[in-house]
C-alpha cells in the first residue's frame, strides 16, 4: 500500500475504535506524541513502542466514547501525511462532550507508520479536563 492508503486504513480502523487493527499499521518502535499536558491527560506527551501505544489507545477509549470522528487527509508529501479531524468525544466520567478539530501528522517508512504528532487546542482540552 502507498502512504495515503496506509493512513486511510489506519483512520478507518480507529474510526470504529478497533485498537488491534489500528496498531497493525504501526512500526514496533512507533512514537505517538499527543501535545496535551500529562496533568490533564495521563497519556499526554510521547508514548513509545507499539505495546505502550496499544495501552494508551485502550485508555483513551475507556475515558471517552467517540460520538463523531471525521478525518480528512489534507496533504501527502512523500513520507508525511497530514490529517484534519473533526470530533465529538463523550467523557464517560462527567457525561460532558468535548468537540473540536485536531491536526495529525503521520510519518511513515516502508509502508508502516513510525510516528504520529497529534495537535489539539491544548488550552481547551486542559480546561475541559479540570
Amino acid at each position: 500500500m502507498d502512504n495515503l492508503a496506509v493512513v486511510g486504513s489506519f483512520l478507518a480502523c480507529w474510526s470504529v475504535q478497533d485498537v488491534e487493527m489500528t496498531v497493525a499499521h504501526v512500526h514496533d518502535d512507533f512514537v505517538y506524541a499527543l501535545y496535551i499536558s500529562e496533568t490533564a491527560l495521563p497519556y499526554g506527551g510521547e508514548t513509545r513502542g507499539k505495546d505502550n501505544v496499544r495501552a494508551v489507545l485502550y485508555a483513551i477509549l475507556a475515558e471517552f466514547d467517540y460520538l463523531c470522528y471525521d478525518p480528512e487527509i489534507v496533504a501527502v508529501e512523500g513520507d508525511v501525511v497530514r490529517v484534519a479531524v473533526t470530533f465529538v468525544y463523550h467523557h464517560r466520567r462527567t457525561g460532558e462532550n468535548l468537540s473540536g478539530t485536531k491536526r495529525m501528522v503521520f510519518k511513515l517508512a516502508d509502508g508502516v507508520i513510525t510516528r504520529i504528532d497529534e495537535y489539539h487546542d491544548a488550552a481547551k482540552v486542559e480546561a475541559f479536563m479540570r
